[in-house]
């Protein structure tokens, strides 16, 4: 069995906290999960651009440092959007991306 925590994205005024951040993947490391999932189902994909987006899970694997899988999430109610990315996010080190669509509605092409 495995255990993967969602991080909260830390915000502090107009951007994301990346301090906090970066405290949050060493805790989850030094706890001795097996890894985080970033940018996941707790509002982030409405308040981070996509450049946000990705800025935060290469902070979330260089906080790591090789400690724990980092995971992020992709999932969008357009498919071609999740797939682009996913591309992205897997070419700045995550170890995997978790593609949920929103509950309330089904994906576009």
């Amino acid at each position: 069995m495995q255990i993967i925590t969602q991080l909260v994205t830390p915000f502090y005024l107009n951007g994301v906290d990346y301090d906090v951040l970066d405290f949050s993947v060493d805790r989850q490391a030094r706890y001795q999960v097996d890894g985080v999932l970033t940018c996941g189902k707790w509002g982030e994909k409405s308040t981070l651009t996509d450049e946000e987006h990705i800025s935060v899970a290469k902070a979330s694997v260089k906080a790591s440092k090789g400690r724990i899988k980092v995971y992020a999430c992709a999932g969008s109610n357009d498919c071609k959007k999740s797939l682009l990315l996913a591309e992205r996010l897997l070419e700045c080190g995550v170890d995997g991306v978790s593609l949920v669509l929103p509950y309330y509605n089904g994906g576009k092409a």
